[in-house]
């Protein structure tokens, strides 16, 4: 799987969906910078936040209050 992950490649600039990003100063596996040059080039950004989590890589799963609350405010624009 590591091998597929590696080798696989999407263009931001080609994603035509509307993309809400959560970022976390603390990632060292996916840097807050990386995660902003994202922000930059997806031409459909409709939501960047960027927060300070003590977890680092896995603030997505340890903050799942603060990220289940961006996540409904995600659907809940979309369905308006």
């Amino acid at each position: 799987m590591s091998d597929s992950l590696d080798r696989h490649s999407v263009t931001p600039e080609a994603i035509k969906t509307p993309v809400t990003l959560i970022g976390f100063t603390s990632d060292r596996l996916v840097p807050i910078d990386d995660i902003r040059e994202l922000a930059a080039r997806l031409p459909t950004l409709w939501r960047f936040v960027e927060a300070p989590s003590l977890f680092g890589h896995d603030a997505f799963l340890k903050e799942d209050a603060f990220v289940g609350d961006i996540l409904r405010a995600a659907f809940k624009d979309i369905k308006a």
